[in-house]
């Protein structure tokens, strides 16, 4: 094997050597559109926004404000968090027909583009807002449920739907887990009464009949006798 040959062969085999070699990565020629860093792009952003972050994190049910925010206030990249934290809470809502007309509900899924400059930016979320009426309307007046008549506390909660835009799920008032009667109790005559008021009711109102060789209780309300 001739001298040059071998020269040619290690020449080579130090451009493979060089080829995968690691190499250093450079920096996307795209910046992030809210913290304009190059190192990243706005889907793995974690910047504190100058400590605004948490501030505009809770603008995510900004829609729901009695009073519109003045979303003029707000630099261009604020505006643009406030867009994509809008746009992840309503990324499941079932907008209903009963508050919206189809076109209505078209316009509220649609994508506000963070390319945008500001002023169109805040016109899309005026107009969101605006259209949110209703919603907001309709949050104001939870379905009325009826009060325990001897404490005089709601046995039941309303819960609002996030997803369906309405009161749903009414809960019973919470007992402790020992309780007695840790759900609401609805008498033989037709009235009801929350479990713990019925649990002292009961542990202390409570009776022997001798005739019927049963234990008997009143309704604090009509007197009507219960039998166990």
């Amino acid at each position: 094997m001739s001298f040059s040959y071998k020269i040619k062969i290690r020449i080579d085999s130090y451009s493979d050597s060089l080829n995968k070699m690691p190499r250093k990565q450079t920096s996307s020629a795209t910046r992030c559109i809210l913290c304009n860093s190059s190192s990243h792009t706005q889907s793995y952003c974690n910047s504190n926004m100058k400590g605004r972050r948490p501030i505009l994190e809770d603008m995510k049910e900004c829609m729901m404000a009695d009073k519109m925010p003045d979303f003029n206030s707000f630099p261009i990249n604020e505006l643009r968090f406030i867009v994509i934290q809008y746009e992840c809470s309503i990324a499941y809502t079932l907008f209903p027909q009963r508050l919206f007309v189809r076109p209505q509900i078209k316009y509220l899924h649609s994508h506000i583009s963070l390319t945008l400059p500001k002023k169109r930016i805040v016109r899309e979320l005026v107009n969101r807002w605006n259209l949110y009426a209703s919603v907001r309307t309709e949050r104001k007046n939870p379905c009325e449920e009826e009060d325990c008549p001897i404490c005089m506390d709601c046995m039941s909660a309303p819960i609002w739907n996030h997803r369906l835009l309405r009161w749903d799920n009414i809960v019973a008032k919470q007992s402790p887990d020992d309780a007695m009667f840790p759900n609401n109790i609805k008498t033989q005559c037709g009235h009801t009464f929350c479990g713990s008021c019925w649990e002292q009711h009961y542990t202390t109102n409570r009776k022997m009949d001798y005739s019927r060789d049963e234990t008997y209780l009143s309704c604090p309300m009509c007197r009507h006798r219960m039998y166990w």
